[in-house]
């Protein structure tokens, strides 16, 4: 309830139900948005941003994450495209580019790595950076726009091209994340 009181949200039914075991919740939202953002609007030459560090969210942070509200909010009056990053940062990238028919470039030493990635990393035989790009559940805002009015409070990750695919740092790369139904 206090996610919903934060959110400016009412909880007004649905299946609500005990049980012994762990708590689970499901939920639906209604809404309406003045101007929804699509994933569909990507333009070559638009910047690529991120709101904060991703990877490694497994650890937990996945269960107590804040929604990116207010910073959506900020974002929707310039984001030509925009995601949240529940997938992985490349396969919720990879969600824009078809829709946009676009590709994009990006830069390593630009994608803010979160410190779970890098304790993740210790054991997993994976960089910080591939838990960066891959693992999902970050639930940090993906966007993109025009590369003048990019926000100094976002970080940019890339730029958004004509020619299709994804690289980083100039190299092809296949974008990898979290398959829901696959696990």
């Amino acid at each position: 309830l206090a996610a919903c009181r934060a959110a400016g949200a009412s909880l007004v039914g649905g299946d609500l139900s005990a049980t012994s075991g762990p708590a689970a919740i499901g939920g639906t939202a209604l809404g309406f948005a003045k101007r929804p953002v699509p994933r569909s609007g990507a333009h070559p030459g638009d910047a690529i941003g991120v709101t904060g560090p991703c990877g490694g969210s497994i650890l937990g942070r996945h269960l107590r994450f804040s929604p990116r509200i207010a910073e959506g909010l900020r974002l929707a009056p310039i984001a030509t495209a925009m995601v949240d990053v529940s997938d992985g940062l490349t396969a919720d990238l990879d969600h824009i580019l078809d829709e946009s028919g676009a590709g994009a470039d990006l830069v390593s030493a630009s994608i803010p790595i979160h410190r779970d990635a890098r304790r993740l990393a210790h054991d997993s035989g994976r960089t910080p950076l591939d838990h960066a790009l891959s693992d999902g559940e970050d639930f940090e805002l993906l966007f993109t726009c025009p590369a003048r009015r990019f926000p100094k409070w976002a970080r940019r990750i890339g730029t958004i091209s004509r020619s299709p695919g994804l690289r980083l740092d100039g190299r092809p790369i296949k974008p990898r994340g979290y398959e829901h139904v696959l696990g």
